[in-house]
């Protein structure tokens, strides 16, 4: 979790340094970060992360959100799509 964490404080910073001169209020919620996470940890650690990072956690479903990157794969890179079938002959 601690990776995690690391992690999203180092991606605010990087949004935060190419904010305009202006200061960004991260209570101002048109400008809050917000993470969007499937799994447990959508269940379990939104608390942590708004306490710890002031970030806004998005449940998404997993299947849902699993379903979704086939289809746009299909759709997008067609040419790379392939099949696969064992075609067994009867000796």
């Amino acid at each position: 979790m601690n990776q995690v964490m690391e992690y999203v404080r180092a991606v605010q910073t990087e949004l935060l340094s190419h904010e305009d001169d202006e200061q960004l209020d991260q209570d101002d919620d048109e400008h809050k970060i917000k993470v969007v996470v499937t799994g447990g940890g959508a269940v379990k650690f939104p608390k942590l992360f708004k306490e710890k990072l002031n970030v806004d956690i998005i449940p998404e479903d997993e299947m849902f959100c699993l379903i979704q990157g086939k289809e746009l794969h299909a759709i997008e890179y067609v040419s790379t799509m392939s099949s696969h079938s064992e075609i067994v002959h009867a000796s």
